[in-house]
């Protein structure tokens, strides 16, 4: 897929004009739109991710999207999510975007497992920004690294209570398995299933 490609991928139905589009070596570097961009995650964010999950997203949508390893089990301080970050980036198999207002992030969207035959998308908007779009920015955003990387299906699990992000998803293509995912949280020091998720499936073109 060219940049051109994904370009007018990313921009079909889109609520923001792309101003700015970077890839490099099958990689999104960088998304810009009027006063947001969309960027790889990096070491330096651990403050402002921090302060995203605690101050820009409710309890239940903290409960909603799976941030392992990166934010779960919840970390204490944002030395935390800096070590996990530093921790994280040994591995090659992923992607976390951060979607930033100025220097604020707003909202991020995370493939990994993609080399495992069974890679996995999902994304978190802050709160106050809800209903505006952003969500499926970031969802195509996730998409289209999926796309430069030639992968055939990306999986997403959707909480059975979460109708807005069933209907985004399934507005992105995604369509239902008929199987479920388990959701784990941390407790007492061990993960426990919580709950079973909707498992959807997206054939990527």
């Amino acid at each position: 897929m060219t940049t051109d490609e994904l370009k007018d991928y990313l921009q079909n139905g889109a609520r923001f004009k792309i101003k700015e589009l970077n890839v490099k070596n099958g990689t999104i570097e960088y998304i810009a739109f009027d006063t947001m961009t969309i960027t790889n995650l990096a070491d330096d964010d651990f403050q402002e991710l921090y302060n995203f999950f605690y101050e820009g997203l409710s309890e239940q949508s903290r409960v909603y999207f799976p941030f392992y390893p990166l934010l779960r089990p919840q970390p204490e301080t944002p030395q935390t999510v800096r070590e996990r970050i530093v921790q994280w980036r040994v591995e090659s198999d992923w992607f976390f975007y951060v979607l930033k207002d100025g220097v604020h992030i707003i909202g991020v969207s995370l493939l990994k497992r993609i080399s495992t035959g069974h890679p996995v998308a999902g994304i978190a908007i802050a709160d106050k920004y809800h209903k505006r779009g952003l969500g499926t920015v970031m969802l195509k955003a996730a998409i289209a690294q999926a796309k430069l990387l030639n992968l055939y299906t990306i999986y997403s699990g959707v909480a059975p209570d979460n109708d807005a992000s069933y209907a985004l998803h399934t507005k992105c293509g995604f369509v239902l398995t008929g199987q479920t995912m388990p959701y784990f949280v941390t407790k007492n020091g061990e993960n426990i299933i919580a709950r079973h998720d909707k498992e959807l499936i997206l054939q990527v073109s």
